[in-house]
């Protein structure tokens, strides 16, 4: 008989090896989803065609649509951004064009994103570049927006409370200078010395 021997040694490493690999791959991307999902933060992974390529719960629950039903999307399909205002981006002030372009990370507050359902919430946005692992091309965006509904209403009446009291003051401490400055001129008479520099203070203040 004829027997044949091969050293198959290093084979059997580099496949043990290649399944550590894998192992830690898998377990690496594992706890990346379990991260995306413990977020609070919406984050949504766009290509350069615009279009959802990986989305988190916190971003779908945002949108009020399904994880599912968001994967594939254009962006203007989950709904429409404008600036603080209301009024809409020009076409040379999308946020998604820019990083792109300029590879640079690019953050908005209060912008108007009116969803799919006709509601309209505030958010703030982080708009960074996604890069290939490979080459580091520019292959899309991540973008994450948090919910800033309910600060922007508390600044809202926060300006107004402000606004209001400011008026209700204006009017009495309008008539008390007048009133502390007619005195001070001395038309109602003199004032002990004491008297008319506290009066004096009071007017200039």
């Amino acid at each position: 008989y004829v027997g044949i021997v091969r050293d198959i040694s290093e084979r059997k490493l580099a496949e043990q090896a290649l399944a550590e690999s894998e192992a830690a791959l898998a377990l690496s991307n594992a706890q990346n989803e379990s991260i995306l999902r413990a977020v609070g933060d919406g984050i949504l992974a766009i290509d350069v065609e615009g279009r959802v390529a990986a989305i988190n719960p916190a971003a779908a629950h945002m949108l009020r649509m399904s994880m599912e039903d968001a994967l594939g999307k254009r962006t203007l399909e989950l709904g429409s951004l404008t600036k603080a205002d209301g009024s809409p981006y020009g076409d040379h002030e999308h946020i998604a064009t820019k990083v792109i372009e300029q590879g640079l990370e690019i953050q908005v507050e209060d912008d108007l994103l009116t969803r799919a359902d006709g509601t309209t919430i505030v958010i703030d946005r982080i708009v960074t570049p996604l890069h290939n692992s490979q080459d580091s091309a520019t292959v899309g965006i991540v973008m994450t927006r948090r919910d800033s509904t309910e600060r922007a209403r508390m600044d809202r009446a926060k300006a107004e409370f402000l606004a209001m009291t400011s008026h209700e003051l204006k009017t009495p401490v309008t008539a008390i200078h007048a009133a502390v400055g007619l005195v001070v001129s001395g038309a109602l008479g003199a004032l002990p010395e004491k008297a008319d520099a506290l009066l004096r203070t009071a007017s200039s203040n």
